[in-house]
């Protein structure tokens, strides 16, 4: 599990970023419809929707293609804590620039980039807040597919559903879910340090510590990318 949540937390950094340092070096509003449509499809595929429309729509020797697996029913319960990690250390970089800028400036960059950051955070918490309600979360995707979970042994990482004297049960947990255990406050500080990290570095290996930082008028230049990333010098390279 541990291994699924750093995932999750570092792809969540890359998509930020990536739309991040594009809205920084050049100002538009494509960003929005990017958002938005992350938000929906994030809220169709955790709620259960999406794969019941798949199994609805979709004729039965497609199934194994895209049946949820263990791997799959843990991944969408760690997004509901680890899509967070990357706003920590934007979130610190904006106060330290309202604290030496003041607010005559934007804090991250320009508004655009300001903006999609703040909307960023938003949408993960109206995503989150959706989804706890319950209201849209759906199991009907696992009678429909349980046709297909009866021929998976019971024990393989594929089987979600949970197994009596009658077979297969659409409703409970699948007994690789049994046993599982609370995660020590070390383990979880341990995964959450690098996930907060990522997105920062992520954002000076592509935009040159020196820009990120207020030292440099303009981002760094690709051909020293590499090199910025892996040294700082002093003053930071422009």
């Amino acid at each position: 599990i541990i291994s699924i949540c750093m995932t999750h937390a570092y792809a969540e950094s890359t998509r930020l970023i990536g739309l991040l340092v594009p809205v920084v070096k050049g100002t538009n509003w494509d960003w929005v419809a990017t958002l938005v449509l992350c938000f929906f499809y994030n809220i169709a595929c955790r709620s259960g929707l999406l794969m019941y429309a798949m199994a609805r729509c979709l004729p039965t020797r497609l199934w194994p293609i895209f049946a949820p697996d263990v791997g799959t029913v843990i991944h969408n319960e760690v997004k509901l804590c680890f899509g967070y990690p990357r706003f920590v250390s934007l979130a610190a970089l904006a106060i330290s620039n309202l604290i030496l800028q003041g607010v005559q400036q934007w804090p991250l960059f320009n508004m655009h980039a300001t903006l999609l950051v703040l909307s960023a955070a938003v949408l993960e918490i109206l995503e989150d807040t959706i989804l706890t309600w319950g209201r849209l979360w759906t199991d009907a995707w696992r009678h429909r597919m349980a046709p297909f979970y009866r021929g998976v042994p019971v024990l393989s990482p594929m089987q979600v559903m949970r197994f009596d004297r009658n077979g297969v049960q659409p409703s409970g947990p699948a007994i690789g879910f049994h046993g599982m255990r609370f995660m020590d406050c070390r383990v979880v500080v341990t995964m959450m340090a690098p996930c907060c990290f990522f997105s920062y570095t992520l954002l000076t290996l592509l935009l040159g510590s020196g820009f990120v930082h207020g030292v440099c008028d303009t981002w760094i230049s690709e051909e020293l990318r590499i090199i910025d990333g892996l040294i700082w010098w002093t003053p930071l390279r422009c």
